[in-house]
């Protein structure tokens, strides 16, 4: 099954411009202040940045699936967008009578953020759509309630990966004992209204056997990812087979912490 997505459509007339400021996405941590949108990288880390195209990164191995979840499902599967080979990550997640859909194109070949559309986020109400050409970010967000549409469009410093895909990011690395590198990120908001652009520092800490929600035992690499200019971390237990990232752990600034994977899984197209 393939996907044909249509490209977002600029506003001809903007009324309000979204200025680059504080926020990460789906987990609303703290975090930017107002500036130009550009990868910070860690100064402390001598990691290598690892861009979407690089040489690490191998999309050959990387296949479709769907999976149900605790919250919804969760699909990747081919696409075409103006020609171009690309994945589709779409989840769908139950909120009773407010249910989220996002859905996340990526460049089949180097996995850059090619666009997102969220027709609707339960969590603050809003129409997202953005798109990335020639590492320029345009695209919207508007409130279901009316008003007018913000509007962003701003050049980025580098090709960026979307941070609530690093999951399938990191199953198209070379995991292995000791490998480490920073992924310069995304991150778009329909709750706060803003984008955010950094870094991910990633380090494989070893390898585990664990169980997944389907029952079936897999081999994972377990990698740490740290958020740069946040307290926010995430470890990845990271399979060679879809759905890739088997189970993952959030660490938020205030203590919290949240584990979330699959309970099913169906492979191939």
């Amino acid at each position: 099954m393939e996907v044909h997505a249509s490209p977002i459509a600029r506003t001809s007339k903007p009324t309000r411009t979204l200025v680059p400021c504080a926020l990460l996405a789906v987990t609303a941590l703290a975090g930017w202040g107002i500036g130009a949108i550009a990868a910070e990288n860690d100064p402390t880390d001598a990691a290598p940045l690892i861009e979407p195209g690089a040489s690490d990164i191998r999309t050959k191995r990387l296949d479709a699936y769907q999976t149900t979840t605790r919250w919804g499902s969760q699909r990747l599967i081919p696409g075409k967008l103006d020609g171009r080979k690309t994945w589709h990550l779409i989840n769908s997640v139950d909120a009773g009578d407010s249910p989220m859909i996002d859905h996340i194109v990526l460049d089949r070949r180097t996995l850059e953020l090619v666009n997102r559309h969220s027709p609707y986020f339960a969590i603050g109400q809003h129409f997202l759509a953005a798109a990335i050409r020639d590492r320029r970010l345009t695209g919207s967000l508007t409130a279901i309630d009316g008003g007018d549409p913000i509007v962003i469009n701003t050049e980025l410093d580098t090709a960026v990966f979307e941070e609530s895909t690093l999951g399938l990011v990191l199953a198209a690395l070379p995991l292995r004992n000791g490998y480490a590198a920073r992924l310069p990120r995304l991150a778009v908001s329909a709750s706060t209204k803003a984008f955010s652009a950094g870094s991910i520092a990633i380090a494989v800490t070893g390898r585990e056997a664990i169980e997944g929600g389907d029952g079936q035992t897999y081999r994972c690499w377990v990698v740490e990812a740290r958020w740069s200019g946040v307290d926010y971390s995430e470890t990845h237990w990271i399979a060679d087979e879809p759905p890739y990232s088997i189970r993952k752990k959030a660490r938020f600034p205030d203590g919290r912490e949240r584990e979330s994977g699959f309970v099913s899984v169906t492979r191939g197209k």
